[in-house]
């Protein structure tokens, strides 16, 4: 019985991920409603200010006769407390529902647990959380979010085989086609890109998430002086940019936040505020550094070339010390992603 409660429990956060790069600052969750051991709904929460998973369950199960062999799964502990949406709990208790299993404990202080006590002091069956690996990875963002009041940090590096990111004043290519494809797909799964001024200027990327990917992550850009040319693809309709600057620039089709500090953790709580969750660092070497320096960062993707060599040109940051969790090959690349241990 145990094991098909954590298949449940793994459905739930397969559903969860349907919504990546779509929620915010809002948690990624799945449920589904179980009856007498067959699935009778199942759903996930779909975006920022959008009815929770649980509550997207009941609604489909409006007219349906509730035994008490029946069983909700929830990927994260149902919020109880009012929000934009109705407390998920209230909506449980009031449909009926016998009992309820879930993956992970919410890590905000309104909930922390208390929303099981109030199910349980409510005749609902609840049983302690499974706590999955899974599940954590996913819920990662989340923590971040609530804990340090900001976005999730994602550094990407593409560093060539002699350990060189690029040239000074010019585009260079480093990474293989098919890691393009795939840092597309990630650009798609979160909710901000960024770039420092020098990376905007030299290489003049769009910063969208291309290869059928049509979730277009917020353009960010840290321009401090003003310096940037109104003319460059960042500032081409097609997908939201935000520009930050102390300066009085203007900038076609942005949003221009003007501040005295420009500080990285400054910055991090404006797009926190902004309902931010996740971000994409893509260079170039000063901002990274800056980001290593002061800790901000959670996961690093460093795709290095097996074929190209620059013998000169601008040296990748130093790398965190934490061992790779996981690397794979791509093309000609090799991946290797890092965890910032600092938050865990």
């Amino acid at each position: 019985m145990k094991s098909e409660k954590k298949q449940l429990i793994r459905r739930c956060n397969e559903l969860a991920l349907r919504a990546e790069g779509r929620t915010g600052t809002n948690p990624l969750v799945g449920s589904i409603l179980t009856c007498d051991g067959k699935i009778v709904a199942e759903d996930w929460h779909r975006g920022f200010g959008l009815p929770h998973a649980e509550a997207n369950v009941i609604h489909q199960i409006q007219d349906f006769d509730i035994s008490d062999e029946c069983e909700m799964y929830v990927s994260l502990e149902p919020c109880n407390h009012q929000g934009k949406t109705p407390p998920c709990t209230t909506s449980i208790i009031q449909k009926k529902i016998p009992a309820v299993i879930i993956d992970q404990i919410d890590p905000n202080e309104k909930m922390a647990g208390k929303s099981l006590d109030y199910l349980r002091d409510n005749h609902v069956s609840v049983t302690d959380p499974l706590n999955t690996a899974t599940g954590a990875r996913i819920l990662a963002p989340f923590h971040i979010n609530i804990k340090q009041k900001r976005p999730y940090i994602i550094i990407k590096m593409a560093v060539s085989r002699d350990g060189f990111i690029g040239r000074p004043g010019g585009q260079i290519k480093i990474s293989h086609p098919i890691s393009d494809r795939w840092v597309h797909k990630i650009r798609s799964r979160v909710q901000g890109i960024m770039v420092g001024t020098t990376t905007a200027s030299n290489d003049n990327p769009s910063l969208t998430a291309r290869y059928n990917h049509r979730n277009h992550p917020v353009r960010i850009i840290p321009d401090r002086q003003g310096i940037l040319s109104r003319d460059l693809k960042i500032f081409q309709p097609g997908a939201p940019t935000i520009v930050f600057t102390s300066s009085d620039q203007t900038y076609p089709h942005a949003k221009v936040i003007r501040l005295e500090d420009m500080s990285l953790p400054v910055l991090f709580r404006k797009l926190y505020d902004l309902h931010i969750g996740s971000i994409l660092i893509e260079g170039g070497a000063r901002l990274v550094t800056s980001l290593m320096e002061n800790d901000l960062w959670d996961e690093w993707i460093l795709i290095q070339s097996q074929t190209v060599s620059l013998r000169t040109g601008i040296t990748a940051p130093t790398l965190p010390r934490q061992a790779s969790e996981y690397e794979k090959n791509l093309g000609t690349d090799v991946w290797k992603i890092m965890k910032n241990s600092s938050y865990r």
